[in-house]
């Protein structure tokens, strides 16, 4: 997804299932779409809602959608994580 989110195309949304680890990627109707894995019913209405989207909601979803890669996956955002990780294995904070 995060590839994705990277070229903020707003004529084109994300859609995942909700399998493995995508969900913990994706935010449904903040930031892009889950639809449950195995169920055509279900696929159906979200391809209809993202069709129905107005231009300026699926601007919106893209933009959150970029903001959240910004957010979660920026070199700051790293390093504090791996930093934090260090000191919890070796026991320092």
């Amino acid at each position: 997804p995060n590839e994705f989110r990277f070229y903020r195309n707003p004529h084109t949304q994300l859609l995942i299932s909700n399998c493995d680890g995508l969900p913990e990627r994706v935010s449904d109707k903040i930031d892009g779409f889950i639809c449950n894995i195995n169920n055509v019913v279900s696929l159906k209405k979200k391809a209809e809602e993202i069709m129905a989207l107005s231009p300026k909601k699926a601007r919106q979803i893209c933009k959150n959608g970029y903001q959240r890669i910004v957010r979660d996956y920026s070199i700051e955002t790293n390093v504090i994580q791996t930093l934090d990780n260090i000191f919890k294995i070796n026991k320092i904070i």
